[in-house]
């Protein structure tokens, strides 16, 4: 009777220990559970630290206030590129010699006019196929040795103005005793014919007058 007496005080004690430890793990869970918010479950891990933040649009604003400043730079940039090619296309002229003046027939047969007609003084003006020329003549002069440069080239808002150089002969030097009539051609490209020309000499300022269609006998 003793010895089961004692079994059971045993038994009870036991029973009362495994309970206390059992509540003292589901708190300890529980605790943890609490603090953290969240478990991972299996390894017992606390995810909250693990856990990403949410992205903020303050970079992508930055770069995209940045991408857009680049964009409106580059566009800037190629609108003053386009202006400034226009204006250089404006001004963009060849000075022909007699084989490339040869290349276009109307202007090859006026430079032999001039020749004949010594007397013919001014501009004229040719519209070809891959732009415009224009030929400029100094009027008669009495031997060889006389040749027309050109200056420059300046665009203006309706058309150009060209400055042109006369280059007389050293004196005593050797020249073609006959009348000659100096020229200059000049070759725009790819544009066409303004609506005012004015073509001057840069040391006297003195203005060429507009040769226009005639029977080539005039004098200007």
């Amino acid at each position: 009777m003793l010895k089961t007496v004692v079994f059971l005080c045993t038994l009870f004690l036991f029973t009362a220990g495994c309970g206390q430890e059992a509540g003292n793990i589901d708190g300890a869970v529980e605790e943890e559970y609490d603090q953290s918010g969240e478990y991972n479950g299996e390894d017992g891990q606390v995810g909250s630290e693990d856990k990403a933040e949410p992205e903020t649009p303050e970079a992508d604003e930055e770069y995209g206030e940045e991408d857009g400043n680049a964009d409106r730079s580059g566009a800037d940039g190629e609108n003053e590129q386009n202006e400034k090619n226009e204006e250089a296309d404006m001004t963009d002229y060849t000075v022909l010699d007699h084989k490339s003046a040869a290349a276009y027939p109307e202007v090859k047969s006026y430079l032999s006019r001039l020749v004949q007609n010594t007397d013919l003084k001014g501009y004229r003006t040719f519209e070809v196929s891959d732009g415009w020329v224009l030929v400029v003549s100094t009027g008669m002069r009495p031997t060889g040795g006389f040749s027309l440069h050109v200056d420059d080239v300046e665009h203006t808002e309706s058309g150009v103005t060209v400055l042109v150089r006369e280059k007389k002969p050293e004196p005593g030097a050797m020249v073609t005793q006959a009348l000659t009539n100096p020229a200059v051609a000049l070759h725009f490209h790819n544009q066409e014919v303004p609506e005012s020309i004015t073509v001057r000499e840069t040391m006297s300022g003195e203005a060429f007058p507009h040769w226009q269609e005639s029977a080539g006998t005039e004098e200007m």
